[in-house]
């Protein structure tokens, strides 16, 4: 059997490795669903209790208030006519069933898509524990994409395309990988107000194209010169002042722009200058980045329960060191168009003990 045809299935919490001897555009859902059948994969025995989930969420005319729990299934008279690279993952080869013959009070509040990285044009974007700055056994945060309201005839809708969950107090960083020629100067926005800038150059000939940066504290300066002195970024729930009426979530936006024109200086002055001339345009696919310090694969959908999370906030934490531009001096001349930007909801679980429940069961940390 050719190996090109394996690919994963997955129903929380349990996966299986399918192999099939002919390309993914003839292997249809039913096909699977009859091979599921014939290896017991189904907990209940009954089949027809689930449903294969969308990939992703079709917004119709962009309303949201048009979404339901049923938006996120596929129909069973459908499977005979949806081949399964229709159905995959954006993070790979993987499908992802649900049980849907469940009482209405048992549905999660929040259903997503866990992930490794949040990704646009040609940006990714990760999240993790601040090194040294978290108490020991602190869980990872838990990244989703594609969150949807589950619970039908709540007093609110939502959709967020990208959800970070913390636990109270963590200390986060937020590690980005970008193509660029030059390099890049990248910022963080909260609220429309920036509370992050940087800028990362990159050695002619010193990589191949792609620059790496890390949104790792509040600053109030330009390019690595800050005017305050950086304090950490730490995840709070939101006060009932905060929250007001209704759901409120705040968001961090994460933006690079390309460096088109920087200078090495010494005591003051340009030593030497480099411009769009000075590189080689690299051939570059951000599919292979790895230096995040994780891996693609790991999607299977992810889910919150009413209870266990509140919305959260960012907020300024303790004294952080000063960042060091990447080489000795450097100045950014001229920066282009933004090249990608991110924006990312904040949740955080209700305690300790949710977080760790939740990390080991939706999101296991390698």
């Amino acid at each position: 059997m050719s190996m090109e045809t394996q690919f994963k299935v997955s129903c929380e919490p349990d996966s299986i490795l399918l192999d099939f001897n002919k390309p993914f555009n003839k292997i249809y859902l039913s096909d699977v669903r009859n091979e599921l059948i014939k290896k017991n994969f189904f907990a209940t025995g009954n089949d027809g209790d689930y449903r294969y989930v969308y990939p992703e969420v079709n917004i119709p005319n962009e309303d949201i208030q048009k979404i339901s729990y049923a938006d996120r299934v596929l129909g069973m008279s459908l499977e005979r006519r949806i081949t399964i690279d229709q159905m995959f993952l954006r993070t790979g080869h993987e499908l992802v069933i649900t049980k849907v013959n469940i009482d209405e009070y048992e549905r999660p509040s929040l259903i997503g898509f866990n992930t490794v990285y949040w990704g646009n044009a040609d940006m990714q974007v990760n999240c993790r524990l601040r090194p040294g700055y978290n108490a020991a056994g602190t869980p990872q945060p838990v990244m989703l994409y594609d969150v949807i309201t589950s619970k039908e005839g709540d007093y609110y809708k939502m959709h967020l395309p990208n959800v970070v969950v913390c636990v109270q107090n963590s200390v986060i960083e937020f590690p980005i990988a970008v193509k660029c020629s030059l390099g890049m100067a990248y910022s963080a926005w909260i609220d429309g107000k920036r509370i992050f800038d940087y800028a990362t150059p990159r050695i002619p000939d010193g990589s191949d194209g792609i620059v790496f940066g890390c949104v790792d504290c509040f600053n109030n300066g330009e390019y690595s010169n800050e005017k305050q002195g950086p304090k950490a970024i730490k995840a709070v729930k939101l006060s009932p002042l905060d929250e007001g009426s209704g759901f409120v979530s705040y968001d961090i936006t994460i933006k690079a722009e390309p460096i088109t024109q920087w200078s090495s200086q010494k005591n003051g002055k340009n030593v030497s200058t480099y411009n769009k001339s000075s590189c080689t345009e690299p051939i570059f696919s951000l599919k292979s980045v790895k230096s995040l310090g994780v891996q693609r694969g790991i999607a299977d959908q992810g889910v919150l329960e009413g209870g266990s999370y509140f919305a959260g906030k960012l907020k300024e934490g303790e004294s952080v060191p000063k960042k060091l531009p990447g080489v000795d001096t450097f100045k950014v001349d001229k920066v282009g168009e933004t090249i990608s930007s991110v924006r990312i909801s904040v949740l955080v679980f209700k305690d300790m003990s949710t977080a760790q429940h939740y990390v080991a069961r939706y999101n296991s940390i390698r």
